[in-house]
């Protein structure tokens, strides 16, 4: 006997991950710098990281896409995964620049890595992501800080790094790259 089960998609309700504020994403981008940078950059990508973090640095995102595309081990090469972390934070930077989505489709990678960049260039990506992103402007902002805000944010970096072999830990690095590079670009014209 064969049992059939329907699952009815319209009645699901979507995940819409909500954006940032620039408060927000300037708290978020603190904490992400302080994260233990003992895994970044990641091993397979160490030849290309310095000339990586320079395109970064520069805003050149094509550069950076050129380095990293298809690059490294995994379903979905390492080299994709640090650069899903750039274009996501590049996304909620400024969600009208068509630059990340660009990127995204012009990557030379596989088919189901283009896919998660392109989502990436739009501002989403995997819930434990954004739940870190968040925690992390949470506790990087004066009015939030709590013992709780600093164990959830832990426990959300901990569920990020395991993800597959190794796709969590090169977003990660690409987040904390993306975000390195704004922060000191906001400074300077802050001063």
């Amino acid at each position: 006997m064969t049992t059939v089960c329907a699952i009815r998609l319209s009645a699901a309700e979507k995940y819409r991950p909500s954006g940032f504020t620039r408060q927000q994403l300037r708290a978020a981008a603190r904490m992400l710098c302080q994260i233990d940078g003992k895994q970044i950059p990641p091993a397979d990508l160490t030849a290309v990281w310095t000339d990586v973090t320079a395109a970064v640095r520069s805003f050149d995102l094509h550069a950076a896409r050129k380095l990293l595309q298809g690059f490294g081990g995994g379903l979905t090469p390492t080299g994709d995964d640090v650069l899903a972390g750039i274009l996501l934070f590049s996304n909620w930077l400024d969600p009208s620049n068509e630059i990340a989505s660009q990127v995204a489709e012009k990557t030379d990678t596989s088919d189901l890595s283009r896919s998660f960049l392109i989502w990436a260039a739009r501002g989403q990506s995997i819930e434990p992501i954004h739940a870190l992103v968040r925690s992390a402007a949470d506790l990087g902002s004066s009015r939030a800080k709590s013992e709780a805000t600093g164990a959830y944010f832990a426990h959300m970096l901990a569920k990020v790094r395991s993800i597959g072999s190794s796709s969590g830990v090169a977003m990660l690095a690409g987040l904390r790259l993306a975000a390195a590079a704004w922060l000191a670009a906001d400074h300077r014209t802050d001063l």
